[in-house]
């Protein structure tokens, strides 16, 4: 997973709820852990929740369930979607 970070560049400011095909790296969790990619036909997002005690909150820039979490977003490429599905079912 730490390879797509360096890719996944423009972190969003405002606070929103990308919608698309979910990839699940580490599922969301009540304690406000979880990592997974978010796949439609315009971007390719890498979300990551933050919402634990002790995160910083103000990071935040989607929307969840509890205190939210930080995305990064690049434009949609095929190449990279292609290999974050074979990667993770």
């Amino acid at each position: 997973m730490g390879q797509f970070y360096p890719t996944l560049v423009g972190l969003i400011l405002a606070s929103v709820t990308p919608s698309g095909d979910n990839y699940i790296i580490i599922p969301f969790d009540i304690y406000g852990s979880g990592v997974e990619f978010v796949i439609n036909n315009n971007y390719i997002w890498l979300i990551s929740n933050n919402g634990a005690d002790g995160d910083n909150w103000s990071k935040n820039n989607i929307a969840t369930g509890g205190a939210g979490a930080v995305g990064y977003r690049l434009p949609y490429d095929e190449s990279i979607a292609n290999r974050i599905k074979a990667v993770i079912v």
